[in-house]
């Protein structure tokens, strides 16, 4: 069912030219047929939003989402609010584990300088709400990239899990 412009929600396609079945890497376990395929309907999980004229705005993947408690976060936001600070050159957001609200979220940088975290989370306190706000922070000279430049976040997940322990 279409939304209303302006309310977020799933990204589904339809083409005349649809997909009837998933083709993944070998070994890679297919998603269930009908949570991807409803007849010529593809569910693409993504989340977006049709604006007043129909254009689709793609907010962020389905499975980046951070689930904090009651609030859904958007790792997009969280790291178009880290990239507006000026000495930020990279910025990954993702969710981690929390004992209380079973996800929060946490953000590797790169920066250019001297930054500290206490000044970068002052920084966000203007563009993010509180539940927005990442719980970890991690400084890196570089962010892992796969060969298509796609940010490996699971590997900044195991970053952040090596930081705890040391």
């Amino acid at each position: 069912t279409p939304l209303p412009p302006g309310e977020a929600g799933e990204v589904w396609l339809r083409t005349p030219a649809a997909p009837r079945a998933y083709l993944g890497p070998a070994g890679a376990p297919a998603p269930a047929g009908d949570t991807v395929f409803q007849g010529r309907w593809v569910r693409m999980g993504d989340l977006g939003l049709l604006d007043e004229e129909g254009y689709l705005h793609l907010l962020d993947r389905e499975r980046d989402v951070v689930k904090s408690g009651a609030y859904k976060v958007s790792t997009i936001q969280v790291e178009d609010a880290l990239h507006a600070h000026p000495q930020v050159v990279d910025a990954a957001a993702f969710g981690i584990p929390h004992p209380v609200l079973g996800s929060a979220v946490a953000a590797v940088v790169v920066v250019r300088g001297e930054l500290t975290g206490p000044a970068l989370r002052t920084f966000l306190l203007d563009r993010l709400a509180a539940h927005e706000l990442p719980s970890r922070l991690l400084f890196r000279p570089s962010l892992p990239r796969n060969e298509g430049g796609k940010i490996l976040k699971r590997e900044l997940r195991l970053l952040l899990d090596d930081e705890a322990l040391r």
